[in-house]
C-alpha cells in the first residue's frame, strides 16, 4: 500500500527566494480531481494574461525512506518515514525531514577546506549516503519526480509561480503549481497577509480551489526545511 495518497492532485507550493530584499512566502493549494498532464499548459495560457517574466524550466525530486525497524527500531513519537528534496534552482543543496525535523546539507565545498585536503571537492548528498551506506537502517520505497516545468514571476516581482507535473514510477501522479508571495518583513503578521494575498490571486486567476498546506517547522525554520514539510503536508492529506 502507497504511502501517499497522489492520483489526481493539483498542489500549490513555495518557491525559493531570487530576490535580496524580500522575503517569501507560499502555501500548497490541494485539489483532489481534475488533474492531468495538459493542466500546465490551461495554467500558461492563463497566467499569459499577466504578462509574466519566464524564469525557465525546473525540476525536483522527493525520495521516500521507510525506516528498517530491525535494525533502528521506531521511536513512539516517529512515523517511520524519511523525506529528501531537491530542487534544481538550488542545485547546491538538498534538505531531509525525519520526525518534523530537517536538516540542509550542501555540496558547496569552500576551495580553502578542499585544498586543506578536507574534503575531495565533490561530497556526496545525504540522500545519496543513505542509499549507498545506510541502506540497513532505511529503505528507499518511493521517489517523485517534476519534470519539465514552467516558472513565472508576475506584478513586478510581487508573486513568483512555478508549475510541474509529478511522476510516479514513470506514471502521471500530480499537477503542482507553485505560488509565493514576497514581502519586506518576515513576521507572522506579514505572513498571514502573505497568505491572504495567494489566496486571492488563486481565486483571481481562476485556479481550481482546494485547501491550503502552510505548515512550517518553527519561526525560525529556513526557507527548505518549510518547503520538504508544507509539501509532505500536502501529499498526506
Amino acid at each position: 500500500m502507497s504511502h501517499f495518497k497522489v492520483s489526481y492532485i493539483l498542489v500549490t507550493l513555495m518557491t525559493l527566494a531570487s530576490f535580496t530584499d524580500s522575503y517569501p512566502t507560499g502555501a500548497f493549494l490541494v485539489i483532489t480531481k481534475d488533474a492531468s498532464t495538459n493542466s500546465i499548459t490551461t495554467l500558461h495560457d492563463r497566467l499569459a494574461t499577466e504578462i509574466p517574466k519566464m524564469l525557465g524550466r525546473w525540476s525536483f525530486e522527493l525520495k521516500i525512506f521507510k525506516a528498517n525497524n530491525q535494525s533502528a527500531p521506531q521511536r513512539d513519537n516517529s512515523d517511520g518515514f524519511l523525506y529528501d528534496l531537491a530542487v534544481d534552482y538550488d542545485p547546491t543543496k538538498s534538505v531531509t525531514l525525519v520526525n518534523k525535523t530537517a536538516i540542509v546539507t550542501t555540496t558547496d565545498v569552500p576551495g580553502s577546506l578542499a585544498q586543506a585536503g578536507c574534503s575531495n571537492g565533490s561530497p556526496d548528498t545525504l540522500g545519496q549516503i543513505l542509499q549507498l551506506k545506510l541502506q540497513s537502517l532505511w529503505t528507499l520505497r518511493q521517489v517523485l519526480k517534476g519534470d519539465n516545468g514552467n516558472g513565472y514571476e508576475l506584478r513586478g516581482g510581487e508573486f513568483v509561480i512555478r508549475a510541474i507535473n509529478v511522476f510516479l514510477h514513470g506514471n502521471f501522479k500530480n499537477f503542482i503549481v507553485l505560488i509565493e508571495h514576497h514581502s519586506n518583513s518576515k513576521s507572522n503578521k506579514t505572513r498571514e497577509l502573505s497568505i491572504q494575498k495567494i489566496e486571492s490571486l488563486v481565486e483571481e486567476l481562476e485556479l481550481p480551489k482546494g485547501r491550503l498546506c502552510t505548515d512550517t517547522l518553527s519561526d525560525g525554520a529556513d526557507y527548505l526545511s518549510n518547503v520538504i514539510a508544507q509539501l509532505v503536508q500536502a501529499f498526506q492529506t
